[in-house]
């Protein structure tokens, strides 16, 4: 039976089963859009169980579980890298968030990158716009990043009220964006899942370059196919479209790509085939389009030349 996917009335139908669905892309490190409880992939009993498993059901027995001086309040997300608790810092005495990998370390290959050295970097970027990264740990042989508590909503649970809130959130995005790249760190999953809007009207990016710090090595593709970039070269031109997809998604209620199949709506990214919102917020200037539009162009060369450029075409648009 095909899983479809409804989308702001569009619906995306994918020929297979639904519980298969989400461990394979579970398998390829590919989460579902809106990846949550409800979405999480079925354990298998024959699998050996990972150690979130076991703390989420210590959780709910006991009411309370340490990891080192962190003590788990509650699960908060779940992906296909692991899942995030909330947690209270023993020693701080301040609310984090922990995210738990459900895989170890990849080794470092021969002259290859240090995936816990990009982590460090990560931790590095200091910027009002992206998630701090405060440590890194380990449990029963997996790592975990103890980050940021930002107390909200992402924004793919959101209901823009006007285009001028899109601009408002997306404008800060690519503020933490243009920060990292200028870093030289990527974030190769650029999605409204990894924008967290905190109940202060913070605005923070989360999970930078991490999907593939995790995978490097191994195959496996780092991404959500609905936000993705055509191109087969990931770079900061990669990071810009699948913000520009966000954008679009937010502004005109549907996604910019959509097909009857899964497989077709890779091909109609692939071939630029722009889709018409179906329920775009009311007032979008022509200019605004324009801007997002060229963010979205098939051929990275004829996208803006950096997101920081795109966001003060952005910040023009909504000085006008």
């Amino acid at each position: 039976m095909p899983f479809r996917y409804s989308e702001h009335g569009h619906e995306i139908e994918i020929p297979i089963d639904p519980d298969e669905l989400a461990a394979a892309m579970a398998e390829e490190g590919l989460d579902l859009p809106g990846a949550g409880a409800e979405h999480e992939p079925p354990l298998d009993p024959e699998r050996p169980r990972g150690p979130w498993q076991s703390l989420q059901e210590e959780l709910i027995r006991n009411g309370r579980v340490e990891i080192g001086h962190f003590e788990l309040i509650e699960k908060i997300g779940f992906g296909a890298m692991g899942v995030v608790f909330r947690a209270l810092d023993l020693r701080m005495d301040r609310t984090v968030a922990i995210k738990l990998w459900s895989e170890k370390l990849p080794t470092v290959e021969s002259g290859g990158p240090d995936p816990l050295e990009e982590i460090r970097a990560l931790a590095k970027l200091t910027h009002p716009n992206v998630v701090s990264i405060y440590d890194i740990g380990e449990y029963e042989g997996r790592p975990y990043l103890v980050l940021e508590d930002v107390q909200g909503i992402d924004a793919g649970q959101w209901a823009p009220g006007s285009w001028q809130d899109v601009l408002f959130v997306y404008i800060r995005v690519g503020r933490g964006l243009a920060a990292a790249h200028a870093a030289g760190i990527l974030h190769n999953d650029v999605k409204p899942a990894n924008v967290l809007l905190g109940n202060d009207r913070r605005v923070k990016v989360s999970d930078f370059g991490l999907a593939a710090s995790m995978t490097r090595g191994r195959d496996k593709v780092c991404g959500t196919p609905l936000y993705m970039a055509p191109e087969e070269l990931r770079g900061p031109a990669s990071d810009q479209f699948s913000l520009c997809v966000s954008i679009y998604e937010a502004l005109y209620g549907s996604l910019p790509f959509l097909a009857k199949t899964f497989i077709g709506m890779v091909v109609a990214i692939d071939r630029g085939e722009l889709q018409v919102g179906a329920s775009p917020l009311p007032g979008i200037p022509d200019r605004v389009r324009a801007v997002v539009l060229r963010g979205l162009s098939l051929d990275p060369a004829d996208r803006h030349a950096s997101v920081a450029d795109l966001v003060t075409e952005l910040e023009q648009c909504l000085a006008d």
